[in-house]
């Protein structure tokens, strides 16, 4: 039995694998420096033209409720003229704190300034927080009613743990960059999806396309047993590929930006929004993480065995990675991405191998 396992490592570390990897981790690299890095140094740009956006919304909907309390003021409709003032004095507000927004981030940098005004513009919000779902339309609440709710909450945990709320919450420090790696809708997912492809859509294929299926009929080890070797020696050398590479990534982010440990997430489940350290949603995503590369090796073992060929099994595999790049870019990345995934990999990953062992039985029939 050591001496197939031995093989079976032997035979993974190709010079096409050692490529595969060495471009993976460059991949995980420039994804850093021109993806997350970038977005991080436009971020006060970013939000500037937010704000200039914000400023005209608030001239437009400023004077259409200046417009309302005018035809109402004398009417008997006292209701509808308080509701009109209410929302005018709502805009009101947010005007000011809109333009001190700008003259910090723009003229005068000052962190403790925009974290006053912003917390200053939520809550002033809460006065209209029962009419939320009839304005947010308006762009009054910065998105829906709940992302204000979500805001709110942050605001609120991070006084209770007296830590500073981060102005910009894009900064590529250890934990965000770790977060965004195994979340399952993110750059550096894709890349390490790609990775594991790559490394493994020709495990099957090589043998058939040369010929050398034979050995399967003559090797004194059942054939079962064989599938499920190759399968923990690519899942343990996937592991080592992709932990790696997130190494890498964490080093990366630690030695700029630090590790970013004391950032906190609001993450929505089952319609209750919950405040989580960012570390403990990186734990959940690492085991999630895991799995994914159980499943994904599985499945890309179970294609290259079917298929035989190595051009068609990648081709296969890209159609698959395709499909799950559209599901996953259409989370709205306020859950917990493909942890929330783990019973349905699970399930999948058992019947992939159960399917792979029944077809080598076959084969050797």
């Amino acid at each position: 039995m050591k001496a197939f396992l031995q093989n079976e490592i032997r035979l993974f570390f190709s010079r096409k694998n050692y490529l595969v990897w060495i471009v993976g981790v460059l991949a995980v690299v420039f994804a850093y420096r021109l993806y997350y890095v970038t977005q991080y140094e436009n971020y006060a740009q970013t939000v500037l033209e937010e704000l200039e956006e914000n400023a005209k919304d608030i001239t437009i909907w400023e004077s259409e409720y200046q417009r309302q309390c005018m035809e109402l003021w004398g009417d008997n409709s006292a209701e509808k003229f308080a509701h009109a003032s209410l929302l005018l004095n709502a805009w009101k507000q947010y005007e000011q704190t809109n333009i001190r927004l700008r003259y910090y981030w723009e003229q005068a940098w000052d962190e403790n300034g925009i974290r006053r005004t912003v917390l200053e513009e939520d809550e002033n919000l809460i006065a209209i927080e029962e009419l939320g779902e009839e304005v947010e339309y308006t762009g009054i609440f910065r998105g829906s009613v709940a992302d204000w709710r979500a805001r709110m909450l942050l605001h609120k945990a991070y006084q209770q743990s007296g830590t500073e709320e981060p102005v910009c919450p894009v900064v590529p420090q250890a934990a965000w960059l770790w977060k965004e790696a195994f979340s399952g809708n993110s750059v550096l997912f894709l890349i390490f999806t790609v990775l594991i492809i790559l490394l493994h859509f020709d495990a099957w294929a090589n043998e058939f396309e040369y010929a050398t299926c034979y050995r399967l009929y003559i090797l004194p080890i059942k054939k079962e047993w064989l599938y499920l070797e190759r399968f923990f020696v690519r899942v343990l050398v996937s592991v080592v590929c992709v932990g790696s590479a997130a190494g890498i990534l964490f080093l990366l982010g630690t030695a700029r930006y630090g590790t970013g440990g004391q950032m906190l997430l609001v993450i929505s489940e089952q319609g209750t929004q919950t405040v989580i350290s960012i570390w403990s949603l990186v734990r959940e995503e690492i085991l999630g993480m895991l799995l994914y590369i159980v499943f994904l090796t599985a499945a890309v073992l179970l294609i290259s065995f079917i298929v035989k060929t190595k051009m068609n099994a990648l081709m296969i595999c890209a159609a698959f990675c395709m499909t799950g790049i559209v599901q996953t870019t259409a989370s709205d990345g306020t859950g917990k991405g493909i942890v929330e995934w783990l019973p349905q990999l699970s399930a999948l990953t058992l019947l992939m191998l159960l399917a792979g062992c029944i077809l080598i039985r076959i084969r050797e029939d």
